[in-house]
């Protein structure tokens, strides 16, 4: 993903539709780190800006009535352009002396390029770039072609095109695609001309929904990716759509324009260009398996999510990551059996833990690399040691194991469960790192 978040420190003008009878100051948009932040300068407590922090501060001598806080959105221009902050709140108040002050205000979003007062809040489109997804879709936007042979005198000749490919229409209540896309780059002082050869999620639905809404099928396709390879894949939010509000003779239009948009907090790429041995392939799943994940992702989010958390988000203490997963596991069965077994909420409950890693290990007997039964027994005796302290615990390494195997499992749970081969997920499981076990050197 292009490393072209930092928008740097810009100075721009007053808010508009705000107080025109404000003079002009320097308003301090920056991105740092892990936030974008706006900073507001002004001369005296009565002034206009002041009352927006002066309800978490209690500096103004203005009636209550008449001290606002923060809006939710913000919208600014300059000679650059516009860009609206949404999710705006109050960070810090810095000290005041007779009556200046500094207020910094936080912005989860900020979206350029339009202008207007236009409802960001709900959006008709969205777009993101999950890594890793273009090599798993099998989506090109570059073609390259070069001489068969190299001339041994002569100019060397390479062709690359660059070409909008087809998107792969998914479908279902989020209107999921899988756009192939691509960048061309041109830097004069460096040398280099870089293409960059990617794919974008884009979600749509009929009527204008919270960016919340949008995310989680972008999540839910990222969640796919790490639960096949087990690399952390992140979710870099790209662009919305807003149609155009003005009038329309045709009722279907949906003329408008994409908006590029910076997050707040934005996934840093870990996974980088690492290889990634994926379990379960596009192939496998095409529009059909990709909607049958959606809905799985949702039905079974208590038991997938602690997974996930320990595939993103890695905690040094293997006990906790041993925990998190049993957990999760223990959810998974409890959802099984009710959906499987015909078991009611009560009898489900009352299954011990290593009842429940053996009910979800036992169908997969064919394609887990180890024994389902010592499997279950062992894991669930290192995860009772863990929840009670007068027990022994397992060593690091044995529990660093237990942790492989019930990851492993849960991964051939999910492959199975969208309907990959099973002598397919045979061969892949013999080269997939977690199939061998750790070992002190």
């Amino acid at each position: 993903m292009p490393n072209d978040l930092n928008i740097g420190t810009v100075r721009i003008g007053n808010l508009i539709d705000f107080d025109p009878d404000t003079p002009d100051r320097k308003v301090q948009l920056e991105r740092t780190a892990d936030s974008i932040r706006l900073t507001i300068p002004w001369d005296h407590c009565e002034d206009t800006y002041a009352a927006w922090f002066s309800a978490e501060t209690l500096l103004s001598t203005k009636p209550a009535a008449e001290t606002t806080g923060i809006p939710n959105r913000l919208m600014f221009a300059d000679h650059n352009g516009s860009v609206m902050l949404l999710g705006c709140r109050v960070s810090q108040l810095n000290p005041i002396f007779f009556g200046a002050g500094l207020g910094i205000i936080i912005v989860e979003y900020a979206v350029f390029g339009f202008w207007g007062d236009l409802d960001l809040d709900n959006v008709e489109s969205l777009r993101s770039e999950v890594s890793g997804l273009r090599m798993w879709a099998g989506l090109s936007s570059v073609d390259r072609d070069r001489a068969s042979a190299v001339p041994a005198t002569g100019p060397r000749t390479v062709t690359y095109t660059l070409k909008d490919g087809d998107p792969i229409d998914v479908g279902g209540p989020s209107g999921l695609r899988l756009v192939p896309s691509w960048h061309a780059t041109d830097d004069y002082f460096s040398d280099e001309t870089v293409l960059r050869n990617f794919a974008k999620v884009e979600t749509s639905y009929l009527e204008p929904s919270a960016w919340t809404k949008h995310l989680e099928s972008h999540y839910a396709l990222r969640d796919l990716l790490t639960i096949s390879s087990w690399i952390p894949e992140t979710v870099l939010l790209d662009a919305v759509f807003k149609v155009d509000p003005s009038p329309s003779d045709d009722p279907t239009s949906r003329s408008g324009s994409w908006l590029r948009v910076i997050a707040a907090h934005a996934e840093e790429e870990t996974a980088g260009s690492a290889p990634r041995m994926h379990l379960i392939n596009y192939l496998d799943l095409r529009k059909e398996g990709l909607l049958r994940w959606l809905r799985l992702r949702t039905a079974f989010a208590r038991a997938i999510d602690p997974f996930l958390v320990s595939a993103l988000t890695l905690n040094p203490r293997i006990s906790i990551e041993l925990a998190q997963v049993c957990m999760g596991m223990e959810a998974l069965a409890y959802l099984i059996v009710q959906r499987d077994d015909g078991a009611t909420p009560k009898a489900a409950a009352n299954m011990s833990i290593a009842a429940r890693l053996e009910r979800v290990g036992r169908p997969l007997a064919d394609v887990i690399p180890f024994d389902v039964a010592e499997w279950a027994q062992s894991t669930a005796d290192a995860y009772n040691a863990i929840k009670h302290a007068n027990r022994t615990l397992s060593s690091d390494i044995d529990m660093l194991n237990r942790w492989r195997e019930t990851v492993l499992v849960f991964r051939l749970w999910i492959a199975v469960e969208l309907g990959v081969d099973r002598t397919a997920l045979g061969h892949r499981i013999a080269t997939d790192p977690m199939s061998e076990a750790y070992r002190l050197i």
